[in-house]
C-alpha cells in the first residue's frame, strides 16, 4: 500500500465511512507511528468505526500501541486486533489489558513478535481484565507471545479459579495507582 492510500483511509475515517469496518490494508507496510498518527487519532474519536484492525508488520511503538488500547477501551465493535511484528512493549500490553476490563467485543488479539516483555506481569494484567470482565466468546483467541499459542483458555481458566475481583483488591490497586502517580509527578521528565 502506498503512503497516499493512508490519506484515503484517514479521509474515510473522518467521514465515518461504514465500509471501513475492516482495516486490513495497513498491515505489512512498515509504517511508523508518525505515518499512522492521524488515522489512530481518528479511531480515538470514532472508536466503533472498525471491527477488524490489522496493524501488524509495521514499525509501531508504544506511542501508537497505547493509543490503540485507548480506542479499544471505548469500542464495542473491535473484534480483531493485530499488532504482531511491531516494536510495542510492556506499556502497550498493559494498556490493552486495562482496555479489556471494559471492552467485551475483542475475540482475536495478536500481540506476539514484539519487544521482550515480562510475561508474568502481562499474564497478571490480562487475568485481572478477565476477572473484571469475564463475558467473552469461549472461542476467543489471544496470541500474546506466539502465533501458535492461544493464551485465552489458560488465562480465562485462571481468572475463573480466582473469581471476581474483591473490593479489598480494588482498594489496594487504587492506593498503588495513587502512589505511583505521585511518584511519577516528582520524577523530572
Amino acid at each position: 500500500m502506498s503512503r497516499d492510500c493512508i490519506k484515503d483511509i484517514v479521509r474515510r475515517a473522518k467521514a465515518g465511512d461504514p465500509s471501513l469496518i475492516a482495516v486490513d490494508s495497513i498491515s505489512v507496510c512498515q509504517y511508523t507511528d508518525a505515518e499512522l498518527a492521524e488515522f489512530v487519532d481518528c479511531l480515538l474519536v470514532r472508536p466503533n468505526l472498525v471491527a477488524r484492525l490489522h496493524l501488524n508488520v509495521n514499525k509501531l511503538t508504544d506511542e501508537t500501541g497505547v493509543k490503540v488500547a485507548r480506542c479499544l477501551a471505548s469500542s464495542s465493535s473491535v473484534k480483531k486486533l493485530n499488532l504482531a511484528y511491531n516494536r510495542v512493549g510492556l506499556p502497550t500490553y498493559l494498556a490493552i489489558a486495562v482496555a479489556l476490563r471494559t471492552n467485551s467485543s475483542m475475540e482475536i488479539l495478536r500481540l506476539y513478535a514484539n519487544r521482550v516483555i515480562d510475561k508474568i506481569h502481562v499474564d497478571a494484567a490480562f487475568i485481572k481484565a478477565l476477572r473484571l470482565n469475564p463475558h467473552r466468546p469461549a472461542d476467543s483467541k489471544w496470541c500474546l507471545y506466539s502465533f501458535i499459542e492461544n493464551e485465552f483458555p489458560r488465562l480465562s481458566a485462571i481468572a475463573a479459579l480466582l473469581g471476581p475481583v474483591s473490593m479489598l483488591e480494588q482498594l489496594r490497586e487504587c492506593d498503588r495507582t495513587r502512589k505511583y502517580m505521585s511518584l511519577k509527578k516528582n520524577i523530572p521528565q
